[in-house]
């Protein structure tokens, strides 16, 4: 059954998990995104009141995109149009859908990243397509 949730936003990217919950993140209509994410129960499509806002220093700012690493509750993601290139992180609690804590890699960039992102379950490495590999903190 296909269902259709006003988001309240305008979001760039969503991500599902198995259970159903889809958490949404960026904006394409301006810059620095609140709240960071957004949360919905895909199946009923409820919105999950957040407690904090992406506790933590990842970079949440315009067009994101990115990729579920569903084995570590963690989304690794991009923020397009902002300098210096960076990938950070959200990590959520599958019981209760909360987002627990966000960050970004030790590494700043002076190179462009574009999507997509890659997820390498095998060596738990995220990678953008234009670079061979990165390894954010897991």
């Amino acid at each position: 059954m296909l269902r259709s949730t006003a988001s309240a936003g305008s979001q760039t990217d969503a991500f599902v998990t198995n259970a159903g919950m889809v958490y949404l993140i960026g904006s394409s209509g301006g810059q620095w995104v609140t709240p960071r994410v957004t949360v919905f129960n895909g199946r009923t499509g409820a919105r999950v009141t957040q407690v904090a806002d992406a506790p933590g220093n990842g970079v949440f700012y315009g067009t994101q995109t990115g990729v579920l690493a569903a084995s570590l509750n963690k989304v690794f993601f991009s923020t397009q149009g902002l300098s210096p290139t960076d990938i950070s992180y959200f990590t959520f609690n599958p019981a209760t859908s909360q987002v627990t804590r966000s960050g970004d890699s030790p590494y700043h960039g002076d190179y462009a990243m574009y999507p997509p992102l890659y997820w390498r379950r095998t060596n738990r490495w995220c990678s953008p397509a234009t670079a061979p590999t990165s390894r954010p903190a897991t």
